[in-house]
């Protein structure tokens, strides 16, 4: 079976929800054990038990797939047959299905190898170091990281195999859209900068005092109070205003190093912004500028419209240079250890389940009709 594709570190199925497959990894671990020890892989460009799939004639090896099945069977206490059927058949997939996802997550992860390699874009052991730390400490301490590891069936060396994936994958992104980490950094900063300014714990507080105030109040005390409110909303307002024309000098600073090196600039403009505030707010459809409308709307906006453009063209360059690549995925070799035969309902059923769902909704409470639409739509 051969078929040329295009896939960057997509999220898998749900049905592949139990293993965790987090992303993109590359190859897989027999033993547990601490990171900084010598520990035996299996390399995914082992061939040694035939080969499960070639990229652009790169060969990945079925011992790597079958090795993430089997050590996923472990993790989650599915090693015998009965509880391994009965997991794909909840989860409505085959035991072909699931190799042939898994596969495309390894010729995922090669394509993104070959597209770093092709455009000189490296990760040091030192980036991943960095990268692998900042994520343990989401954690707090060791002992939750290791049962983070043990619930998702992973060890700290499939962790960093996908934050070097990760890694390639944002550094051929700042490639395509002429950023950079930096860039990101500042934009974050910018962010919070606007969303700092438009209140204040001030604010919050007088607010939730008018809140509590007593019903038998005097007005003399919620006039002051509201003053008080008035007061602090008008310094929100002015510190908005100097913080947005801040930040307009930021970014202009950056567009015009952008323009001076000759990247392209995917800056969304005002034109971008009003015409898309346009289309949401029917009652702002007259409008010919930005002025009066809230700078967090407008900033928010434009950084929405910003991120979209840079995708576009990131997905633009990665298919540009992926458009020749020849992806070949070969049938599954006799004697998986995984491959059982599981009872799945045929297509017409699950159609006419669907069918029937449609129907049990259509039936519901018609304020939530739609809401129920979006649901089974999004089935």
């Amino acid at each position: 079976m051969k078929k040329t594709k295009f896939v960057v570190c997509a999220t898998l199925a749900a049905s592949l929800s139990l293993f965790a497959l987090s992303g993109c990894q590359q190859q897989e671990t027999q033993i547990e054990a601490p990171s900084d020890t010598v520990r035996a892989v299996y390399d995914v460009y082992d061939t040694s038990e035939g080969v499960a799939a070639t990229v652009n004639g790169v060969e990945l090896g079925e011992k790597a797939v079958t090795a993430y099945v089997d050590s996923r069977r472990e993790a989650f206490g599915m090693t015998d047959d009965e509880s391994w059927k009965s997991y794909l058949e909840q989860s409505q997939i085959t035991p072909e299905e699931l190799r042939n996802q898994i596969i495309d997550q390894y010729v995922s992860n090669e394509e993104i190898r070959q597209a770093a390699a092709a455009n000189g874009i490296e990760v040091t052991d030192e980036e991943v170091d960095k990268a692998v730390a900042d994520l343990k400490e989401q954690y707090g301490n060791e002992s939750s990281w290791r049962i983070y590891l043990k619930q998702t069936g992973q060890t700290e060396y499939d962790v960093r195999e996908s934050q070097r994936i990760s890694l390639l994958n944002r550094k051929l992104y700042y490639l395509a859209t002429g950023s950079s980490e930096l860039e990101d950094l500042v934009n974050q900063i910018t962010s919070q900068m606007l969303s700092s300014a438009a209140t204040s714990d001030e604010l919050t507080a007088l607010q939730e005092e008018q809140q509590a105030l007593p019903e038998d109040a005097s007005q003399e005390q919620k006039d002051e109070l509201q003053a008080k409110i008035d007061a602090a909303q008008t310094e929100a307002q002015d510190n908005l205003k100097s913080a947005q024309e801040l930040v307009d000098l930021i970014d202009a600073g950056i567009a015009k190093m952008k323009e001076a090196m000759g990247a392209e600039i995917y800056e969304a403009t005002d034109e971008e912004v009003l015409a898309f505030i346009q289309q949401t707010d029917e009652s702002l459809a007259q409008l010919d500028s930005l002025e009066g409308i809230p700078a967090t709307i407008v900033s928010y906006v434009r950084s929405q419209i910003t991120s979209e453009n840079k995708t576009k063209a990131y997905q633009e360059f990665m298919a540009d240079y992926l458009d020749g690549a020849t992806v070949v995925v070969n049938d599954a070799p006799a004697g998986l250890t995984y491959f059982i035969e599981v009872s799945l309902p045929a297509a017409d059923d699950a159609a006419a389940d669907d069918a029937a769902a449609e129907g049990d909704a259509a039936e519901g409470d018609a304020g939530a009709l739609d809401e129920t639409d979006e649901a089974v739509s999004a089935e």
